[in-house]
C-alpha cells in the first residue's frame, strides 16, 4: 500500500476544505468610545448609561450629579466641574474618576460643601446591603468641608494619585455618627497615591487631611496625607493600617495664650503626624475624652514616613492611650519622624 499518495491525497482535500471555509472572524477587544459632554444635560444623560464620560468644556451643575448603578468613569480632560451642593454623589454605583489632559488640570470643585460623596448602608446594625465605590485616579479636587467624604457599610473610597484638598477640612473624611438612627461607620478607604491636604479658613479651628471617626478600615500603602496647619490623619474610630507614603502634621495645637486650637468635630487637636483618639476640656486639653461610639479598632504602622512640626510624630490620647492599640515603638520625640 503506497502511504505516500494517500497522505499527498488528505493534505489537498484538507487544502480545499479550508480554502471553502470561510475565515473566522476576529474581534479585538476594543474599548468604547468616550461620551463627550459638554453641558448638564448631557452629562446627566450620559452618566446614567454608564461607561466612560468626557468634559469638553466647564460644566457648572444645578443639580447633584448621581451616580446610582452601574459602573462610569468621568474624564474631567483639563476641564472643571462644579456645583454649590454635593457635586457628585454615589450610592449603589461605581465610579472612576480620571483627567486624560497633559497638564491633568481638570477639578471637581465645590464652595460650600464636599466635592464627591460616597454613601454606603447608614442604617443602624447595617440591615441594608448598598455597595458603592469611588476610585480617584488623576485631577484635583478642592472643596469648602471635605473634598471626597465617605459614609456607612459598603462605601468605598481608592485614591491612586491626584491632589484632594479641602479648604475648611478633611481632604478626605467620614462621620462619626453611630445612634438609635443612624450608623455611618463600616466604610473603606485606600489610599495608594497622591496628595491629600487639609486646610483651615475659620478662626480658632486647625484641620487634617484624613479624618477617621467612626468604624470602618483605612489603609494607607502610599502617597501623602498633610494638614496645612493641623494633624496627618486623625483616628476617632475604626481600624487604621500605615504601609507607606507619608504622613505631615504642620502647625501649632495651642494659641499663643495656651489654648489649644479645635478639629472640626469640636475636639481638640496637636497636629500632630497621626492622632489617635481625642482629649476634652474645652479644648485646652484637661480631661481624657472617651472613644467615639464607633470605637478604635487596630492600629498598625508597618512603614512609611510620618512627622509633626511641633508634636508627636504618632499622638495617642484619651482612653486610646491606655490600651493595646498605643504601642510603644511608634512613640517619638518632638518633630522626630518614623520612617521606612
Amino acid at each position: 500500500m503506497d502511504h505516500s499518495k494517500k497522505l499527498i491525497s488528505f493534505i489537498l482535500a484538507l487544502a480545499v476544505m479550508l480554502a471553502m471555509t470561510p475565515a473566522l472572524a476576529f474581534t479585538p477587544n476594543v474599548q468604547a468610545a468616550a461620551t463627550p459632554v459638554d453641558n448638564e444635560s448631557e452629562l446627566t444623560s450620559a452618566v446614567a448609561g454608564g461607561g466612560e464620560v468626557k468634559l469638553s468644556s466647564d460644566i457648572t451643575l444645578a443639580n447633584t450629579l448621581e451616580v446610582n448603578s452601574g459602573t462610569v468613569t468621568l474624564d474631567l480632560n483639563g476641564h472643571t466641574l462644579s456645583e454649590t451642593a454635593a457635586v457628585i454623589t454615589v450610592t449603589g454605583g461605581h465610579l472612576t474618576i480620571k483627567d486624560s489632559s497633559a497638564g491633568m488640570t481638570g477639578m471637581i470643585t465645590n464652595n460650600s460643601n464636599s466635592a464627591v460623596k460616597v454613601y454606603g448602608d447608614m442604617t443602624p446594625g447595617h440591615t441594608s446591603a448598598v455597595d458603592s465605590s469611588v476610585r480617584f485616579v488623576s485631577g484635583n479636587i478642592d472643596a469648602q468641608e471635605c473634598g471626597i467624604a465617605v459614609f456607612g457599610q459598603g462605601a468605598a473610597l481608592y485614591v491612586d494619585g491626584g491632589n484632594i484638598s479641602g479648604r475648611d477640612n478633611s481632604a478626605v473624611g467620614g462621620n462619626g455618627t453611630k445612634n438609635a438612627s443612624a450608623d455611618k461607620g463600616g466604610y473603606y478607604v485606600e489610599i495608594n497615591g497622591g496628595t491629600l491636604t487639609g486646610n483651615t479658613t475659620s478662626t480658632g479651628y486647625r484641620n487634617c487631611g484624613l479624618y477617621h471617626p467612626n468604624a470602618g478600615t483605612v489603609i494607607v500603602n502610599g502617597g501623602t496625607i498633610k494638614g496645612s496647619n493641623g494633624a496627618g490623619i486623625v483616628v476617632r474610630g475604626g481600624s487604621l493600617t500605615v504601609n507607606g507614603g507619608t504622613v505631615e502634621g504642620h502647625g501649632t495645637g495651642t494659641t499663643a495664650g495656651g489654648t489649644r486650637y479645635m478639629m472640626g468635630d469640636a475636639t481638640a487637636t496637636y497636629c500632630g503626624g497621626i492622632e489617635i483618639g481625642y482629649r476634652t476640656g474645652n479644648y485646652s486639653g484637661n480631661g481624657d475624652g472617651t472613644d467615639y461610639p464607633g470605637g478604635i479598632d487596630a492600629i498598625a504602622v508597618n512603614g512609611g514616613t510620618i512627622s509633626s512640626d511641633h508634636d508627636l510624630a504618632i499622638h495617642v490620647d484619651g482612653t486610646a492611650a491606655g490600651s493595646a492599640h498605643s504601642q510603644g515603638q511608634h512613640y517619638f520625640c518632638h518633630r522626630r519622624r518614623f520612617l521606612d
